[in-house]
């Protein structure tokens, strides 16, 4: 068997595996986990073919030592790292270590998400700049240069903003949204 043979062999396979046996839409789906959380609200077609091809695309995420984590109660996926026994450095899903600052303002946001639900039943959450502000200041030590705190504070939500956890409302710039789903 000639070099080109087997090229030919493992590009055919490769598409037997990944390519044509895996429809568009899980492959949509798949492509937007890759690049982080799955709404059910955002992606409503993504997560249509998520749900329907689960299996086909469990299987082709373990293939990259990836775990698929559906919350289907809360609208939302996301893939997890899955362990490679130690024997390979393979990391896709990159890992943020999140400061005091920051993980306190994922905190903040999710208790206020979750008591906005239990109070209203509204999935969505939207506070100002301030609101924020003012949630984060309790639980820090008291500062001579209140500006110097709030340029933290305001670093703090653009991070969580270009992680995803926060999405500024359109026509709004001071007020930011922060879906359950």
């Amino acid at each position: 068997m000639s070099n080109s043979d087997i090229h030919l062999a493992e590009n055919q396979l490769g598409e037997r595996q990944f390519g044509s046996a895996i429809p568009r839409g899980a492959s949509v789906a798949v492509v937007s986990l890759l690049k982080g959380v799955l709404y059910q609200n955002m992606h409503e077609d993504s997560w249509q073919a998520l749900l329907q091809n689960e299996g086909m695309i469990r299987d082709y995420l373990q293939g990259l030592f990836l775990e698929l984590v559906i919350d289907p109660a809360e609208g939302y996926a996301y893939l997890r790292q899955r362990d490679t026994d130690g024997t390979t450095n393979l990391n896709l899903i990159q890992k943020r270590p999140l400061g005091y600052l920051l993980s306190l303002l994922c905190a903040l946001l999710r208790k206020r998400l979750i008591e906005n639900d239990s109070a209203s039943g509204e999935l969505r959450l939207i506070l100002s700049r301030e609101q924020i502000r003012d949630s984060v200041r309790v639980f820090l030590p008291p500062s001579s240069n209140e500006a110097r705190l709030d340029d933290a504070i305001d670093r703090a939500i653009n991070r969580l903003q270009e992680y995803g956890f926060l999405h500024r409302l359109k026509g709004g710039e001071e007020n930011l949204s922060r879906s359950a789903e």
